[in-house]
């Protein structure tokens, strides 16, 4: 069988100009899965390769499994193979620092038929631009009623806020408390607001009763009510659903946890386009203030970051 795989890659190598693969945090979630390969398929044409993915083991299998349920358009642009990258591969430091872009120029020199990078996360919207619209239609359609959320119509205004907590706390990550969060929601709700719409509100998150906890009236997706008064609703569909009924439905995206990843794809592939952050430059957030995350590289210029002012009200910060 071994023999058999090693013949395959041959065979690919001899029909396949120049290839190139990379390091991969498979073990993470989907938001790092989506910006990895979103990045490396980027770079690989700015470098006129084949993008190349080798799966491993199981674990590789289940990310694969986890993007293809949610982007498989995504997916369908790189070469799969089974097995270990081969020897002859030139490895290349890349991307050493998670979210810090770095000029694919600097590869452009190497002639190595099978390009392979040590880097992970590549989490800089710089190595895909111009790409959103494509990696909007790479996403899986869905007919999901989405557990009878509101959706955006002429009459509805549809406000999306992602809150990550959980295992942030532990690796220094930046996490919103309940006062920023709820004073952010009206900023929004003032700034946005239409003359002809109702404002809704619907949180994102992994700690649902941290959730339910910030507004009394908040309804649960999943538990059936008469919601036509209501303006606070908590979202408890799958990962999948949820980035789909963010391109469908999500005329704005708050981004609570400053370095969500998840969130900040809920805010790229929105439906309006208008995405408002928590100003990651104002926090402690771990990877920031090591110095791995610039936020040039990792917000986009549109998008919007908020802060406290010194009367602890919200305001845009200053760029």
């Amino acid at each position: 069988m071994e023999n058999n795989k090693k013949g395959f890659v041959a065979t690919v190598f001899a029909k396949t100009s120049i290839l190139m693969a990379s390091n991969l945090a498979v073990s993470k979630h989907l938001g790092n899965n989506i910006f990895e390969l979103a990045s490396i398929l980027g770079i690989s044409r700015m470098l006129h390769r084949t993008p190349v993915i080798f799966t491993h083991n199981e674990t590789y299998e289940e990310m694969l499994k986890r993007v293809n349920d949610t982007i498989p358009g995504l997916l369908d642009q790189y070469l799969i193979i089974e097995g270990t990258v081969p020897e002859v591969a030139r490895d290349e430091d890349f991307n050493l620092k998670c979210c810090i872009f770095e000029n694919p120029n600097v590869l452009m020199e190497i002639t190595d038929k099978f390009l392979h990078l040590t880097g992970l996360y590549y989490q800089s919207y710089k190595y895909f631009p111009a790409m959103q619209e494509e990696l909007q239609n790479y996403i899986r359609r869905s007919s999901n009623n989405f557990s009878n959320l509101p959706k955006s119509t002429g009459k509805t205004f549809i406000n999306c806020v992602h809150i990550r907590r959980g295992d942030f706390f532990d690796v220094g990550f930046h996490v919103a408390d309940a006062d920023f969060i709820k004073k952010a929601m009206s900023y929004i709700e003032r700034r946005e607001s239409r003359p002809n719409q109702k404002m809704v509100f619907i949180m994102f998150g992994d700690d649902l009763q941290f959730m339910k906890d910030l507004f009394t009236d908040s309804i649960v997706s999943n538990e059936y009510t008469n919601h036509s008064n209501s303006i606070h609703f908590i979202s408890q569909n799958s990962a999948t659903e949820e980035l789909v009924y963010s391109k469908n439905h999500c005329d704005t995206v708050f981004i609570s946890a400053a370095h969500s990843t998840f969130g900040w794809w809920m805010g790229y592939f929105s439906k309006g386009n208008r995405v408002y952050f928590s100003d990651i430059r104002v926090t402690n957030d771990s990877v920031y203030k090591t110095g791995d995350l610039n936020p040039d590289d990792y917000y986009l210029p549109n998008w919007i970051p908020i802060e406290y002012n010194e009367e602890m009200m919200i305001v845009e910060s200053t760029k």
